[in-house]
């Protein structure tokens, strides 16, 4: 089909033969029951089961991969021959006399997937479930990706038009591969509500689905998918709504997936909900939820790598150049606008009734003259109050870890009364944290960082927490990573080192044997990316190590100290970031 032009091959006869067995193929069941009359009698299917039958259309692997592929192969086909196939109807066709009409294979499509909507509902799970997530999943990805090919062709025909008429020449299929707005906004109209019941799926493989579908579908109209969405996800995390409380996790995860396209394409239009979203997501870090806590803070690295924590933000305008790249593709963005904003794709939103996702859209937001600045400074001011409020979240996490359970060689070092899974949800846990911390404290202005500094100062100097010893290290660890200094910023130094190490240095003899390991093991955590700052402070680190390494009858705390001079090493002779002014976004 890539070599053959479509209007010399009817792909009608298969792309319906292929939407009839997909009820089939995706164990559908119809009138009740699938039909499949083995179906009855099988066990039940596991979350990530496809039928085994799909073999014959893919090569060998486990069912798993074989199913997923052919899922793939099968929504790739169904885009291919969506679309009009005729070269005289194009995006604005007919408009003038009558409102244009979706093409066969387009509809087609869309009436199987309003055909499979009740089986997207949350509460309807099966062995349907998982097939018609990685279908949805697919499906996006295709009309994602084929809006993609046409603004890189039509950036290829007005900058190479000789090019662009060889490639038509060698693949006929791209001459046809234009879809009409009208389309365009069908497709959007219908998978948008299947992306908003599969993201609060049961089932977690779908529930991933719906968020990677949603993103896709961002990218092709992030001004007017990301509004609704992100206000949808708002309304869940809000407290007040006792009946949406279960599908915080799967909001945050949404959040996360549409900060970034929003954020780039109208900047206004999330930094004018950032305060609700800073103060709606904090309880989000729960030490009863690990859950939600991971999705919370995967939601605010996202959100402190695109936005700086307090100062000013630097937006660039178009015309800026950004020296030591190559730009390929230029105009590629501007393409995808002029396609969701052309004659058809406004008339067909304009069609829509007020029930659809894309027709709720704050009007007001797109068009009107908003003061940026007055945006931006408002978003900042909620970045540097939010900041405090987060470390506080942070230190309640850390007095709420428990006693770390260990087993012995024979038990794989696994805790008793936990599995392998729960082990890996604490480690991502503690991962995430440290990534967190760590771009957080890096994209802070030099005002808003000593006001953390502090707080994190007065929880040293008062905390001792031998459980969470791990995560305070890394809070160290992020606070004392080495800036500019402020008077030559041709020098490095680390305020956080300057700050901790008299608190975690200060009389280590007369401590208990578990809080003078908690001290060390923080000691060892701010040292390791402090860099030369390190030597300022030579004498009361060496008289930390010798004390710790004199102990040879406390192995923990022996242990230890060998920990720190290690760090202390490693700090001394291998590179290290300098976490401060590389904020995209940060105006200097």
């Amino acid at each position: 089909r890539k070599y053959i032009h479509p209007r010399d091959h009817d792909w009608g006869a298969l792309r319906r033969h292929l939407l009839t067995q997909c009820g089939y193929w995706l164990q559908i069941p119809f009138g009740g029951v699938s039909s499949d009359k083995s179906f009855p009698h099988a066990a039940q299917a596991g979350k990530r089961s496809f039928p085994s039958r799909l073999k014959a259309f893919v090569g060998s692997g486990s069912k798993y991969e074989e199913g997923i592929d052919f899922v793939g192969r099968l929504t790739k086909l169904l885009m291919f021959c969506s679309g009009p196939h005729a070269t005289i109807e194009t995006n604005d066709a007919g408009m003038d006399s009558e409102a244009p009409k979706l093409s066969e294979g387009t509809a087609e499509l869309l009436s199987f997937l309003n055909f499979v909507k009740p089986y997207f509902n949350p509460s309807n799970t099966g062995s349907w479930t998982f097939p018609l997530g990685a279908f949805l999943h697919y499906l996006s990805y295709e009309v994602s990706h084929r809006i993609g090919i046409m603004a890189g062709l039509n950036v290829l025909k007005s900058s190479h038009p000789n090019s662009y008429e060889q490639l038509c020449n060698d693949e006929p299929y791209l001459s046809c591969i234009e879809l009409p707005g009208h389309e365009i906004v069908a497709f959007l109209d219908t998978l948008l509500p299947l992306c908003q019941q599969a993201l609060y799926s049961k089932n977690g493989s779908v529930s991933h689905a719906g968020e990677t579908a949603l993103l896709y579908l961002a990218q092709v109209d992030p001004v007017r998918v990301a509004p609704p969405m992100i206000d949808f996800g708002l309304r869940a995390l809000d407290i007040s709504s006792v009946n949406l409380a279960h599908q915080a996790p799967s909001a945050l995860s949404a959040l996360t997936r549409l900060f970034q396209p929003a954020l780039r394409q109208c900047p206004t239009m999330v930094l004018s909900r950032l305060p609700e979203m800073l103060r709606l997501s904090l309880a989000g870090i729960d030490s009863n939820d690990q859950n939600k806590t991971m999705r919370t803070l995967i939601f605010y690295r996202n959100l402190v790598m695109w936005l700086p924590v307090g100062g000013a933000l630097n937006i660039a305008s178009d015309e800026s150049e950004t020296k030591g790249t190559i730009q390929i593709g230029e105009g590629l963005m501007d393409q995808r606008s002029n396609i969701v904003g052309s004659t058809s794709y406004k008339s067909a939103l304009a069609s829509l009734p007020e029930s659809s996702i894309l027709a709720q859209a704050n009007a007001a937001m797109l068009d009107a003259d908003v003061d940026l600045d007055t945006v931006m400074e408002e978003a900042m001011l909620a970045m540097s109050d939010w900041s405090l409020a987060f470390l506080d979240r942070v230190y309640e996490l850390l007095r709420a870890t428990g006693e770390q359970e260990k087993l012995g060689k024979g038990h794989s070092g696994y805790g008793a009364s936990h599995g392998s899974m729960d082990i890996a949800v604490t480690k991502n846990v503690s991962r995430i944290m440290k990534e967190t911390l760590t771009y957080f404290f890096s994209s802070m202005d030099a005002e808003t960082y000593r006001s953390s500094l502090r707080s994190v100062s007065q929880f040293m100097q008062e905390e001792t927490l031998p459980f969470a010893v791990k995560d305070a290290s890394l809070l160290c660890q992020a606070v004392c990573m080495t800036r500019f200094d402020l008077k030559d910023s041709s020098i490095d130094a680390s305020p956080g080192l300057d700050a901790l190490v008299p608190i975690l240095t200060e009389d280590l003899e007369h401590r208990s044997a578990k809080s003078a390991i908690y001290r060390l093991r923080c000691l060892a955590g701010a040292v390791r990316y402090a860099g030369s700052s390190v030597l300022k402070h030579r004498d009361s680190i060496v008289a930390a190590i010798t004390y710790a390494l004199s102990q040879p009858d406390d192995k923990v705390l022996f242990k230890t100290g060998c920990k720190l001079l290690r760090h202390t090493l490693s700090s001394q002779c291998e590179e290290y970031p300098i976490a401060q002014a590389s904020h995209p976004m940060m105006r200097s």
